[in-house]
Parts: C-alpha cells; structure tokens; sequence
C-alpha cells in the first residue's frame, strides 16, 4: 500500500498542480484527501474540479463548511469576523459554480476504507469536531477520545497545516500538512506519503510551486492582499 494524502487546499490550484505533478513523478495512485478545499485561494472551481476529475476521496472541511454557511450567517459572520476573513466567505461563496457548491455541500465529515489488510479512517479535524486540531504532540489518551470509539489502523487528518506522522498505541496518526496554504515559514506546501512495507510509516513530502504566480491571480480576483502575503512568506492561518 502507498498512499498520498492531501489536505487544507484552500482554493490553491497552482499549488495543487505541482503536487499532484510530484505524486504522479513518484507513481503513486492512490490519493485520499483531508477536507479544507476552499477559502483564501482565488481557484476554488479549479480546485475541485481537479479532485472531481480525479476521483479522489475528500471530506469536508471547517472552511467548507463555513463557506457553505454563508448565506445563512453571513449577517454574524460581518460583525463577528475579521473583515478579510468576511471578504474571503463572501467572494469565495459567491465565486463557486452551481456544480462545486453542490460538491461541497455533499462531501462526508469522514470516510474509511480498507486497503490490503489495513484500516484507515480520514476526517478533518477528529471524529468529535471537523473544528478540532490533533498535532503530533497529541497523546493516546486525546486520541482515544478524539476517535469517538473507533479505532483504524491509520488515522488521517487536517486542518493543522503541519505534517506529521506519530503512532499512539495501535493507531498511526497521518496529518496531511497543507497542499495549499503552508504556514511553517516557507512557500513550499506539504503533503503525505504512507505506506505499509511491514508496518506502516510516513514520509513529509514538500513541493514548491509558483507562489507569485498565485498571489498575483489573488490579488487580481478582489480578495484581499494579506492572503497573498501569507501564501509569498507561508505564514498566517
């Protein structure tokens, strides 16, 4: 088993290009995907369209679900939010197609499957909340609690930005890092490879892709510059 598994895309399909283009060079066929498809990003259509067309598994997201929101809370969101947060909800909802808000609005908040031999349960944030954040330094004792009663082989999660790959008792803990909005201080977006070669383990993979290339299509599109200052120097959350 070799598995890729993406997450936190947020509307990057620049970066989504070049790591894909990484896991293909690698012969990897098999990507699973995190949650977090839009937001921020000036693509969000050509985001999902690339995992339409490829078929890959994806769960949803706090982002997507926030965004799908928008016409219900965009009232609470104006006074409650910073106003380019505000700004990203509303040009974000606005931009996606009648074909991507129905895609989103279908994704599952988690998905399993079993491959050779191996159980393998993906969610955004834990099983409890797609809001909740499970880093490296989470214990076994979190985790049992995070997973609601399920215990897979592999875990995969999102939502943190940061790679990792940890073992908590019998359960591997896969976080897929950000394949779109990195915010480790670098440009260079991040996703995961695991396999199972005698017991299962992770591999950080980071690409770099065209960030100017990303921000100038930003800043063109109406959203506001500070995105794209946090895709240049990938900072900012």
């Amino acid at each position: 088993m070799i598995l890729a598994c993406i997450s936190d895309l947020h509307g990057n399909a620049v970066a989504l290009e070049a790591v894909l283009r990484d896991i293909d060079a690698r012969g990897i066929e098999r990507v699973v995907c995190a949650g977090d498809v839009v937001g921020f990003g000036p693509f969000p259509n050509e985001v999902i369209d690339r995992l339409r067309e490829r078929r890959i598994p994806t769960v949803m997201g706090n982002y997507d679900a926030k965004v799908l929101a928008f016409p219900d809370k965009q009232k609470a969101y104006k006074k409650k939010k910073r106003p380019e947060s505000y700004r990203s909800f509303k040009w974000t909802w606005e931009s996606l197609s009648r074909e991507s808000r129905d895609y989103l609005a279908a994704l599952p908040l988690s998905y399993e499957e079993r491959m050779d031999g191996v159980t393998m349960l993906m969610t955004h944030g834990s099983m409890r909340s797609y809001r909740d954040y499970i880093p490296a330094s989470t214990s076994r004792e979190e985790l049992e609690y995070l997973l609601a009663g399920h215990a897979p082989d592999l875990f995969i999660v999102g939502h943190t930005h940061v790679p990792f790959f940890i073992q908590r008792g019998t359960v591997c803990v896969a976080g897929c890092g950000s394949a779109g909005k990195p915010v480790e201080g670098s440009p260079d977006v991040s996703y995961m490879i695991v396999r199972n070669a005698g017991g299962l383990s992770g591999e950080v993979v980071r690409v770099a892709y065209d960030a100017e290339r990303l921000s100038r299509a930003l800043i063109e599109s109406g959203l506001p510059a500070v995105f794209a200052a946090q895709f240049r120097a990938g900072t900012g959350h």
